[in-house]
Formats: C-alpha cells, sequence, structure tokens
C-alpha cells in the first residue's frame, strides 16, 4: 500500500499541473514495491493533464546527477523515459553537489529535486542549493529553481484561491409564488413535478451509484423544478435599484423640469419675485400634480388586485389587506405514486439515515418569500414537493450521508453586496457588506441535522449558559439585565466593576475550518454527520452578483457559511473554549456563587471583573485564545468602561 500523505497535488490557472511528492528508499522489496506504485500513480494523474504544463518536486530517493547501483534509479529512469519527461537536477545539477546528508556526514547525494516535460527545460533555470548550517535541523538541503513561463490569465495563485474570470451574465428566476392559489401549484407545480420525480427514481434507484451519478441526479432534479415551476406566474428581476411604483416616466420628466428651474432660481440668489419664482412654482406644482396622480393610479389598481383576489385567490387577497406573507406553510401533495420507501445503496448506509418524517418537519421550517440560492431554487420550490420528490431527496441526502460527499451545488454561494450607507464613499469596497444566498438544498439538509447536533451539544455543555446568542427565550435585553444586575450587586458590597467590551475582527467571516472542526471532533457528535459537514465546508465557492453580471468563482477558504441553518450552532462550538476556560480559571465576577466573569452575546464578548489586575488576566487569557484559534481582537473597537461603586454612571 502507498503511504498516506505521500502525494501533494497543486492545480494552478487550470493550466498548470504541479505534484510535490516523497517517493519510498527502495532499500527492500517492500519499499521497492512502493516505489512502482507511486510512480504509477503519478502517470494516471500526468495522463488527464496532457495539456497542462507540469513540474514534479520532492525527494526521489534516486540519484540522477550521481549515479548509483540503486534499482529504485532504474524504475525513476524507465518511468521518465515512458512519460516524456527529464530531469531537471540531472540537466542543471552539477556532479559532487548534494541535497542529502546522513547523519554522520559519511553519506551524501543528490536525491532531492524536479523533474518536467522534455519540450519544457528552457523554461527552467538558476538551480540553487541552500547553504549546509548548523540552523538546518533537516538531513535534506533546500533547493531552487526559477521557472519562467506566461500563462493565458495567469494569477500566480491556485486554482481554488483566486480566477479571473470575466463577469457573466446572470439571469435570476423570481417564481411569483403567492399569486397562485393552492390548487394551482398543485395543478402545474406538484404534479407535473411528481411525474418526472418517479421517472428520475424509476432510473436511479436500481443503480449501482457513485458521487458522480448522485451529483447528476440531484442536477437533473433541480433542472425539473426549475422548468416546472415556470408554468407559475414568475419573472426574471434585475437587480439594479428600483424606484416607487408610482414614480413613473412621467414623474421622472416632471421632477427633472422642476429640478432645473429650482437650479437657477437657486443660482439667482432665491428672489422673492419675478419670472424665476413664477415658473419655479408652477413647475413644483405640476411635479406634484403628476405624483399624486401617479399614486391614485397605483392605488386603484391595488384595489382592483385585492377584489379579483377576494374570489380567486384568497391567499394573495391577505397579503394585500395585511400587507405580509401568510402563515400557512402546508404544502401540497396529490401524489398517488407507489414508491419504495428504502432505496438501494451502494454505499454501506449508517443507522443514522434520514427519514421521509425528516424532510416534513424540515420543510415546515423553511421561510417562505426569501430569496433564491445561486441554483434558482427557493424554499417554495422544496415546501411544495410530493411523495415521489420527497424519496428522490430522501436518496440524495442519505447517499451524501453514508459517503460524506455533497455537490459543489449545495456549497456553492451568490454573494449580494450592500452599502452600508451612513455617507460612506461607494467607490470603497470596504464600505460594503456582503450577503450570501445559499442552496436552498443545503438549507434542508442543515435544518434535519440541526436538531441532532443539538441534542447532542447540550450533553456536551454547548452552548454555555453564559453564552445568550443564538438560543430560545434569550435576548438582548436579557443580557443587557445580567450586566446591569453584577453591577448593582458590586456596588451595593461597594466595589468597582471592570468590563472589557471585545470586538472580534469579522468573528464569522475569520472562522478558522481546521480548528473549527478539531473543536466538533472533541464533542460526541457522531463521525457521520462530523464528515457530512466537513464536506459542506471543503471547496466552497461564491460568486459576486453586482449589475446582474457574476465574478469568477472566489473560494471561501475561512468563515462559517453565510445563511447557513448550522452557522450559529458552528460559531457557538468554536467560541465556547473561551469561557470555560475563563470558568476553570475561576477568573471574573461571581453572580450568587456563580461564574459571570464573561458575559457572550453571539460574537461580542464582555469580561467583567472587581480588580483591575485580574480583568488583565482575563485579557490576556482571551488574547493567547484568540490566537490560538487564529481570530483578532479589534483594539480601535474595544472598551474599558469602568463602573464605581458609588453611582450608576460609567467612566470610560
Amino acid at each position: 500500500m502507498v503511504r498516506p500523505r505521500q502525494f501533494t497535488v497543486y492545480f494552478y490557472s487550470q493550466c498548470i499541473l504541479a505534484i510535490n511528492c516523497y517517493l519510498p528508499s527502495g532499500v527492500n522489496q517492500t519499499d521497492l514495491v512502493e516505489y512502482q506504485e507511486s510512480l504509477a500513480i503519478i502517470s494516471n494523474i500526468l495522463s488527464t493533464h496532457t495539456d497542462d504544463a507540469i513540474v514534479i518536486s520532492g525527494d526521489f530517493n534516486a540519484d540522477t546527477v550521481n549515479p548509483n547501483n540503486k534499482r529504485s534509479l532504474g524504475y525513476l529512469r524507465a518511468f521518465l523515459e515512458d512519460a516524456g519527461l527529464i530531469s531537471i537536477t540531472e540537466e542543471l545539477g552539477s556532479q559532487g553537489n548534494f541535497t542529502y546528508r546522513s547523519d554522520d556526514g559519511a553519506k551524501t547525494s543528490f536525491i532531492d529535486g524536479f523533474l518536467t516535460l522534455s519540450s519544457s527545460l528552457h523554461q527552467f533555470a538558476d538551480l540553487t542549493i541552500g547553504p549546509d548550517t548548523p540552523l538546518n535541523t533537516s538531513d535534506h538541503l533546500l533547493v531552487r529553481i526559477k521557472w519562467s513561463i506566461v500563462l493565458p490569465g495567469h494569477t500566480d495563485r491556485p486554482k481554488h484561491a483566486t480566477t479571473t474570470q470575466p463577469a457573466q451574465k446572470l439571469q435570476r428566476l423570481k417564481i411569483k409564488w403567492t399569486e397562485a392559489s393552492k390548487d394551482q401549484i398543485a395543478a402545474q407545480y406538484t404534479d407535473p413535478l411528481e411525474i418526472t420525480a418517479r421517472q428520475l427514481f424509476t432510473t436511479f434507484h436500481k443503480r449501482v451509484l457513485d458521487n458522480t451519478s448522485v451529483d447528476d441526479l440531484l442536477h437533473k432534479l433541480t433542472t425539473a423544478m426549475i422548468e416546472t415551476s415556470l408554468s407559475l406566474p414568475h419573472s426574471y428581476p434585475s437587480t439594479g435599484k428600483h424606484g416607487k411604483p408610482e414614480w413613473t416616466a412621467k414623474v421622472e420628466d416632471s421632477y427633472n423640469a422642476a429640478l432645473e428651474v429650482w437650479k437657477r432660481w437657486k443660482t439667482a440668489a432665491k428672489p422673492r419675485s419675478g419670472t424665476l419664482v413664477t415658473d419655479y412654482l408652477l413647475c413644483r406644482k405640476k411635479f406634484r400634480s403628476q405624483l399624486r396622480q401617479s399614486r391614485a393610479h397605483n392605488n386603484r389598481k391595488l384595489l382592483n388586485c385585492i377584489e379579483n383576489a377576494c374570489e380567486t385567490n384568497q391567499q394573495l387577497f391577505h397579503k394585500l389587506v395585511k400587507n405580509q406573507r401568510s402563515k400557512d406553510r402546508d404544502a401540497s401533495s396529490s401524489s398517488a405514486f407507489d414508491i419504495p420507501e428504502k432505496p438501494t445503496f451502494s454505499a454501506p448506509m449508517y443507522a443514522l439515515t434520514i427519514t421521509s418524517h425528516d424532510i416534513k418537519e424540515a420543510t415546515t421550517k423553511l421561510k417562505k418569500g426569501k430569496a433564491s440560492g445561486p441554483d434558482n431554487i427557493s424554499p417554495e420550490h422544496l415546501i411544495y414537493i410530493g411523495k415521489a420528490t420527497m424519496h428522490l431527496i430522501l436518496l440524495i441526502y442519505n447517499y451524501y450521508l453514508s459517503t460524506a460527499h455533497t455537490s459543489q451545488k449545495m456549497k456553492d454561494g451568490l454573494i449580494l453586496p450592500f452599502h452600508k450607507g451612513k455617507g460612506k464613499d461607494p467607490r470603497d469596497p470596504r464600505n460594503y457588506r456582503g450577503i450570501t444566498l445559499s442552496s436552498s438544498f443545503s438549507k434542508l439538509l442543515e435544518l434535519i441535522l440541526k436538531p441532532r447536533l443539538e441534542k447532542t451539544l447540550q450533553g456536551n455543555g454547548i452552548p454555555d449558559e453564559l453564552q445568550f446568542g443564538f438560543q430560545k427565550n434569550h435576548s438582548c435585553m436579557l443580557t443587557s439585565c445580567t450586566m446591569e444586575f453584577i453591577i448593582e450587586i458590586n456596588t451595593c458590597q461597594k466595589r468597582p466593576t471592570y468590563v472589557a467590551l471585545l470586538d472580534a475582527v469579522k468573528a464569522f467571516d475569520k472562522v478558522w475550518h481546521d480548528g473549527l472542526f478539531y473543536k466538533v471532533d472533541q464533542t460526541n457528535i457522531d463521525p457521520a454527520y462530523t464528515a457530512l459537514l466537513r464536506s459542506l465546508y471543503e471547496n466552497m465557492e461564491s460568486r459576486v452578483l453586482w449589475s446582474d453580471k457574476t465574478s469568477g468563482a472566489i473560494p471561501i477558504l475561512q468563515g462559517v457559511r453565510q445563511g447557513g441553518v448550522l452557522s450559529p450552532l458552528l460559531y457557538t462550538v468554536f467560541v465556547d473554549g473561551l469561557i470555560k476556560e475563563l470558568r476553570d480559571k475561576r477568573l471574573g465576577c461571581q453572580l450568587l456563587s456563580q461564574h459571570a466573569g464573561v458575559i457572550v452575546l453571539a460574537d461580542d464578548v464582555a469580561l467583567v471583573s472587581s480588580s483591575p489586575t485580574e480583568l488583565q488576566e482575563m485579557l490576556n487569557v482571551t488574547c493567547k485564545y484568540a490566537e490560538t484559534w487564529r481570530y483578532r481582537v479589534n483594539p480601535q473597537k474595544s472598551k474599558i468602561v469602568t463602573f464605581n461603586n458609588k453611582a450608576h454612571k460609567s467612566t470610560a
């Protein structure tokens, strides 16, 4: 067997393949077998990237510069000949040099280096070997080489870092579910989708499923949902700015005319009499009259819609009258198909399977009227499914749970930048807040997992009782009352209260993924769920939507998923260790013999103490925790407030 972590493969700019390897030493027969297997793996990788620029680096455990009788050298030379590769170190290195030295200094060899295609040798130059200094604790020396290559669209970043793909036109679909009655939705969406789902289920449930086929099944189901829902009222709204409905072209023209006259009147120092003021007053009157007429027209139009909806569409009627979404979440289902309850899977199933009851419960928690994700699937697409479609989703979800695999479509996001306002420069990207729209299929899966994870985490004491965010029956008011109660008790006991209010820099967007899942692994969450969560966070990508165009794919390498149902729960796991560490060290105030030295509301942390020395120690613990888990406290936005023992006023 080839040893794990023996290869690292990088793909740069979609046209560079870089492989770093550590090949077996070849000192015995087992090593020689592994050596040949390793070369076979590299050969298979190369066969799928025939058009890419290629470089292979690492420890080959075969000296091509100073040849010897080692059998692994023969295997390497045969591999180079078959693959059309050449040893750069052999061509550019010089005999007598070495990259490896034994501990006793008796043996040296040139076993580290680079390989590339024979036709690409001219692109490499300046092979250098690092000095052998006492500070180098490794047996190997550093080998450098200069690679000069011009690539189309090259960004000097890995493929999964940042790409310079051109902006693409995006057509966003909006199904107007509220304008259709339940019977209309059932007849034009649910029932036709059931027929398609039945056909897909019959095609796939008897096959030996793999990742590709299940992802293809999800893609076909998504396409069927969209195409079927197009029979309902729909539109393709623009993401540009929208004015109020009464602001018509006529209103716009009259406004611009009044604005021009006002500018001339202002330039003339706003005279109280004369032609300018008369013209301005007339234009203003005309503009206001035009605006009133437009509003009256829209009101009459709205009343007509209400009258029509009263007889034909009760859901729309109540929406227009009450100006809010309907709270009815009953999904219509009129399927009579006979669907097998337990699909056939090629992968071994966990006992932790997802059932139709889980999907029914989760769909009741989906919020209607929310924007769809990059796949144009809205929550209503999943709320109004029938029995056949539900079993098809069950097949997909249970396969993902059993194999710890998720489709890339469930990981993609669409970022909508919103300006923060308050006079901030709209040309500065930092003055925009990105809101990410994620897949509804992903939200549904997370809604199914959430109660299971919450039950397990409660057994681990997560969230802590001092975490007031993301919990039922907790609020900002309860948080502030708790803080006020601590201050009042200290005041009655004639003790000051020192509070450090800490602000983490983009707390949710900076969560370290490896650290997060290390903490998740320390809980009692079933490994099947943990593996599925890891899959959801691997290779996440988002695109920015701006003026109906999208950017290239941007990899999301840190942070909890925006819009993710499980994101608050995962962030709670990530910061829970700080609360428990401060409690274990008995740092901070006590409230009725209970630790109350730290109060957390989501990502806002307040350290509370009656001693400035103790507060400094708490700050040291917090800073060390932040450094360990790779997030940063913003010193500019963090404050220390002192409440003395004589008054309620604070001094900063």
